[in-house]
């Protein structure tokens, strides 16, 4: 069977830090840190690393240059923008303001981990008709698995969404009607 080779974006971080044009980066002065989750990023398939750092970068509104990047190790690579208050590139304008000590910039760390995966064929139809949904449900908080109860009854939302808690966290799922009696048959 043939293969196809394509990067995915296994997952990011990001830091700031205020910069001083100056004095360089100022002790304790940790600003923002968000990751690929925070910024809703859903890895695609791309067929190149650039392709991928491309994405990063576009996911968290900065512009693409292949000098910001360097390679670390085992898939890792870290990025580094200046930004301002919001965490918005900082323009050539902004970069001047703040060579000249009118305008606070902070320094962006970004790290990113790429693999390397392949695409397999595509799933046959017997294979989705012999698909059997779970017969545990799984807290996506604490991820304990557990049986739904085939007659409890759960209370609904404003929406109309069942509200399921975990018996281990409390945490609440919200299920269609549909999704719940496929669970529970399956449990």
């Amino acid at each position: 069977m043939d293969t196809e080779k394509f990067f995915v974006v296994d997952w990011f971080s990001a830091s700031t830090e205020e910069d001083s044009y100056k004095d360089g980066i100022l002790p304790n002065s940790s600003g923002s840190s968000w990751g690929e989750g925070d910024m809703g990023f859903k890895s695609g398939y791309y067929r190149t690393i650039e392709d991928a750092l491309k994405a990063v970068c576009e996911a968290n509104y900065f512009d693409y240059d292949p000098d910001s990047w360097e390679y670390f190790e085992d898939g890792q690579f870290n990025g580094q923008f200046m930004v301002d208050v919001n965490n918005s590139e900082a323009t050539d304008g902004d970069i001047e303001e703040w060579k000249k000590g009118r305008k606070r910039l902070w320094c962006c760390d970004i790290s990113v981990h790429i693999k390397k995966q392949s695409l397999a064929e595509d799933v046959t139809d017997e294979e989705c008709e012999n698909w059997k949904a779970p017969s545990m449900f799984r807290c996506s908080q604490c991820e304990t698995e557990y049986p739904l109860p085939k007659k409890a009854k759960y209370k609904k939302d404003k929406n109309g969404m069942n509200i399921v808690p975990c018996p281990k966290c409390g945490t609440y799922h919200y299920m269609t009607d549909k999704a719940l009696a496929d669970a529970i048959s399956a449990s």
